[in-house]
């Protein structure tokens, strides 16, 4: 898995997590499973609820979102600098 890192001033945040699986890898069984786990992700976790995890990102200002097409799922978020919510999570 690559990593890109750019340490830019600015006031916001932004974290994504691009996983190379979509559409075109799944045979015609499977149809819709990275679509399926894409919104799959967003339902909770052992320690938070989907509506905990929502909170806190839109208490702050953020946005928590997610997409898949052919190639590729990407889930990403972003977060007004001025809050350190990531410290949290």
């Amino acid at each position: 898995m690559n990593k890109i890192f750019i340490n830019k001033k600015g006031f916001a945040t932004y974290v994504g997590v691009l996983i190379p699986f979509g559409s075109y890898y799944e045979n015609s069984k499977f149809k819709g499973v990275a679509h399926f786990i894409e919104h799959m992700m967003f339902k909770a976790t052992k320690n938070r609820t989907k509506k905990e995890i929502n909170n806190t990102i839109y208490a702050v200002g953020g946005d928590l979102n997610a997409y898949t097409c052919e190639e590729q799922t990407f889930y990403h978020a972003i977060v007004a600098n001025q809050y350190k919510i990531w410290q949290s999570m």
